[in-house]
C-alpha cells in the first residue's frame, strides 16, 4: 500500500527478508512494516513494524491520521 500524504510518502508491506513467498490470493502470514519517506529526498524518515501485514490497497489519509487494514482483521490509526 502506498500513499502520499503532506510532504511524505508512506509505503506499508511485508519485509523483503520475510520468510515466505507471497501471492496476491493468500493472506500474508508475516509481520508487516510501514514507512515514512521525503517525499523530496527520498530519504526514510521513520520505520514503524506493523503486528500485520496490510491488506492489498488499504491505506488512507484524513484529518492528520494515517489508517492501515492488515491481514489479521484490525485497523490502526496512526497520528
Amino acid at each position: 500500500a502506498m500513499i502520499k500524504a503532506g510532504n511524505a510518502l508512506y509505503l506499508a508491506g511485508y519485509p523483503s527478508d520475510a520468510p515466505a513467498t507471497h501471492t496476491s490470493i493468500a493472506p500474508i502470514p508475516d509481520k508487516g512494516i510501514l514507512l515514512q519517506i521525503d517525499a523530496d529526498t527520498g530519504e526514510t524518515l521513520n520505520r514503524i513494524d506493523l503486528p500485520a501485514c496490510p491488506r492489498f490497497d488499504s491505506i488512507s489519509a484524513a484529518n492528520g491520521r494515517l489508517y492501515l487494514s492488515l491481514e489479521n482483521g484490525d485497523l490502526m490509526c496512526l497520528k
